[in-house]
């Protein structure tokens, strides 16, 4: 909820307009949660943000190497 009204205010990233290391730690969590089936209805702007961090190629590259090591 607090990552979510962080964001309240319409910009991109909880610090602000630039990213942080907050931030993957927010979408990892939310990640995480969405993947467990938790509903993520009450927070579009964290799953907005989830969204974004996603396009990320480094995201990706993680994200990759993580599903090669399970």
């Amino acid at each position: 909820d607090a990552a979510e009204q962080a964001l309240a205010d319409g910009r991109p990233w909880l610090m602000g307009a630039r990213w942080h290391i907050g931030d993957a730690h927010v979408a990892w969590v939310t990640d995480r949660a969405r993947q467990s089936g938790l509903s993520m209805d009450a927070l579009p702007r964290v799953t907005a943000l989830l969204d974004r961090q996603m396009q990320r190629p480094a995201w990706q590259r993680a994200v990759a190497r993580e599903s090669a090591d399970a």
